[in-house]
């Protein structure tokens, strides 16, 4: 029988121009590097290096959603399992010193060891449209909310009669008044300020149409890919569009269960880290606006303080409000009981334990 070929596994060190790649077989010795263009015929180049050598079944690329989108594309329709590899060890960094090559070779080894498992985001369905859409309404809002802040910078230091007329209107109005006249082509500053606005307010309402287009197109891809997400309750366009760009076209790379941005520690006979501990009585700290638990709230016998001012009832029948208040105000302590009566408090017997330690001095 024939030998089966030796498998090998590929490391990949994107950049924006060339790809430095490493080849290791099974037994983790190297076998070769290579620089590739970062094009679609550097891609098939590395391609087919790599099966000279054996079999290409893994390959560990950095940089899997910026530059090394294409080679990942390429990577898997031809049926290889490409695996993202973050940053080498910053420790083996510092020994064995920083470049292309040896990056390359430490996500190779990565990918051997088994200590990088990422499966990356397909980027070829809907949610990468999605995510193209959402990049540019990201930069249309942003350059709106400029033009937006220079309007009413502008207005700020224009001349008296322009201040007067435009700065007390909302944004929407200013602008509408400002594209609806010409603004003149004089010298002075108040032509010259006049056309500054009015180019400002022409680019505000650019963009206003430039969202308006992405947001129905963004609204369209996202009804299409989540419509049973669009469905809940207080789950809009925004929302949904996030969501999914966050899970990606291949949402079943992550395992079943996770939660994003919770690390989960399992022991070796099973169960979490962490959790063979009992659970506390009652949370340390409860959802905003919403007031803690209070032990003494159904018990008066419970209550912290004996005093009988601060125990008996708010009023009784017969009783002035006027002459016999409820409760002191803030539970200060009352006049009736003098600082020395009762115990301490902590911190006092604390100051007089440690006054009581130290000997009276000479003299």
């Amino acid at each position: 029988m024939a030998d089966q070929p030796t498998e090998v596994i590929l490391g990949v060190d994107t950049h924006a121009d060339i790809h430095v790649a490493a080849l290791l077989d099974h037994l983790g010795r190297l076998q070769g590097r290579l620089t590739i263009a970062a094009t679609r015929a550097g891609s098939q180049q590395l391609l087919g290096w790599a099966r000279a050598h054996g079999r290409l079944l893994r390959a560990g690329v950095e940089g899997t959603g910026t530059y090394g989108a294409g080679l990942t594309r390429h990577l898997t329709q031809a049926g290889v399992q490409v695996i993202e590899v973050d940053r080498p060890n910053r420790q083996r960094r510092r020994r064995r010193g920083k470049s292309d090559p040896t990056d390359a070779e430490a996500a190779a080894r990565a990918v051997l060891a088994g200590e990088a498992t990422a499966t990356p985001k397909t980027r070829s369905g809907v949610v990468e449209s999605i995510r193209v859409l959402r990049v540019a309404r990201t930069g249309a809002v942003k350059a709106r909310t400029q033009a937006a802040n220079q309007l009413r910078d502008l207005l700020v230091t224009a001349p008296e009669e322009l201040r007067a007329e435009l700065y007390p209107l909302p944004t929407a109005r200013r602008v509408a008044a400002l594209t609806a006249q010409h603004p003149g082509h004089g010298a002075d500053p108040h032509t010259a300020t006049r056309r500054a606005l009015w180019h400002l307010a022409r680019r505000y309402q650019s963009l206003t149409a430039e969202l308006d287009a992405l947001n129905d197109d963004l609204a369209a891809l996202t009804r299409q890919a989540a419509p049973r997400l669009l469905a809940r309750y207080g789950v809009g366009v925004e929302t949904a569009g996030k969501l999914l760009v966050t899970a990606g076209d291949n949402p079943d790379r992550a395992p079943f269960g996770c939660r994003p941005g919770r690390v989960v520690r399992r022991q070796p006979g099973g169960g979490v880290l962490g959790q063979d501990r009992p659970a506390p009585p009652q949370p340390r700290r409860g959802p905003p606006g919403q007031q803690r638990p209070v032990g003494h709230r159904h018990d008066p016998a419970a209550r912290r303080s004996p005093h009988p001012r601060l125990c008996r009832a708010a009023h009784h029948p017969g009783q002035d409000p006027q002459r016999h208040p409820a409760l002191p105000q803030a539970l200060h302590r009352p006049r009736a009981v003098p600082l020395g009566q009762g115990r301490p408090p902590a911190r006092q017997r604390a100051r007089l334990d440690i006054g009581a330690s130290i000997p009276p001095l000479d003299g």
